[in-house]
């Protein structure tokens, strides 16, 4: 059986976004404008005589909440994150950050656990994709890199607050289960993302009205 191409995977979630106002006249949908941290590191070495240390980079993004208590979550978002490689020729130590900026696209189902006027807690989970759109070096210059995959799926987990149905607070780790490296790379087979997220966003939407 033939696999939907990455462009097929975007249309459909770029299609499911194009229908959320026809939606929200039917049930409750809420779209959550977001921003904050985004911090990737490696599960193992890639190889012997290479480190490597996860730095700080961001997110930003659109989150779509639709239906009541319970509901689906998908979502848009671009990621910027750096990872330092280190490793060792002789006396020196070589340092590279190697920036990675990617579109991930997820579906993630939630429920709210606690509802109220002043505060909503919300837990999540569901799986993502990563379409690698490229890297850059320590000068900032975009670059190819062969050795890297250009696509990694995830499952996301969270737990979010809704603060007066306005400001959403979210924490969340992703667990990547694509191999980071193509075969042949001479890096460590079985090497994954692990990354730590955090952000802040606006809920404009009408589903803390639906009360089912």
């Amino acid at each position: 059986m033939r696999r939907p191409s990455k462009a097929a995977w975007l249309g459909a979630f770029f299609l499911m976004f194009a229908c959320v106002p026809n939606l929200k006249a039917q049930v409750g949908v809420d779209v959550v404008p977001q921003f904050g941290l985004h911090v990737l590191r490696l599960n193992q070495a890639p190889s012997d005589g290479v480190e490597t240390n996860a730095k700080a980079g961001f997110q930003t993004g659109l989150n779509a909440r639709i239906g009541g208590r319970f509901y689906v979550q998908p979502g848009v978002l671009f990621t910027n994150a750096k990872t330092l490689y280190k490793s060792s020729d002789g006396p020196t130590t070589n340092r590279e950050d190697i920036g990675r900026n990617a579109l991930k696209t997820r579906l993630a189902v939630g429920v709210d656990v606690i509802q109220s006027e002043i505060l909503t807690l919300r837990l999540m989970a569901g799986p993502s994709y990563d379409f690698v759109l490229g890297w850059a070096d320590n000068d900032n210059q975009t670059y190819r890199a062969p050795s890297f995959r250009n696509g990694n799926a995830a499952l996301d987990v969270g737990v979010g607050v809704d603060i007066i149905d306005l400001i959403a607070l979210d924490v969340g780790y992703v667990h990547g289960f694509s191999d980071v490296y193509d075969e042949g790379s001479g890096f460590a087979p079985d090497t994954r993302y692990r990354a730590f997220v955090a952000s802040v966003g606006i809920v404009l939407g009408n589903r803390s009205e639906v009360q089912y």
